[in-house]
């Protein structure tokens, strides 16, 4: 029964409006052909190619990228990059898009992004 909620929310779950990208001029805004890529990997659950065309694009299509996503769709992308990476972009971004991103990141990762911020005090 689970397989098949989850499927459901996996075949569905694109077609749903978030209350969000109506508001949010950014995550309303079409993506180019790169980055849409990426949301087209993510969504067909094929994470690590999604990742790997997110590191391949520009910073401020990464930014983009970043704006049309979901919360938990965030920690889960944030999970899989660099640390340097989750800080740098993090930087760009405003505070509610930035929390699931460093929660993403594991323990030991998380060190790691203490002493980014540490050496950074005033961009984190």
């Amino acid at each position: 029964m689970t397989r098949i909620t989850h499927n459901i929310t996996r075949i569905f779950g694109p077609l749903r409006r978030s209350p969000a990208a109506a508001t949010d001029p950014a995550r309303a805004a079409p993506l180019e052909p790169q980055a849409e890529e990426v949301t087209r990997a993510w969504r067909r659950g094929a994470f690590g190619t999604a990742r790997l065309a997110f590191l391949a694009l520009a910073e401020a299509s990464q930014i983009r990228v970043l704006h049309s996503m979901e919360p938990d769709e965030l920690r889960r992308l944030g999970s899989g990059l660099p640390a340097a990476t989750v800080i740098r972009l993090c930087e760009r971004l405003p505070q509610e898009r930035r929390r699931p991103l460093l929660q993403a990141l594991p323990r030991q990762r998380r060190r790691a992004r203490d002493g980014l911020t540490e050496r950074r005090p005033s961009r984190v």
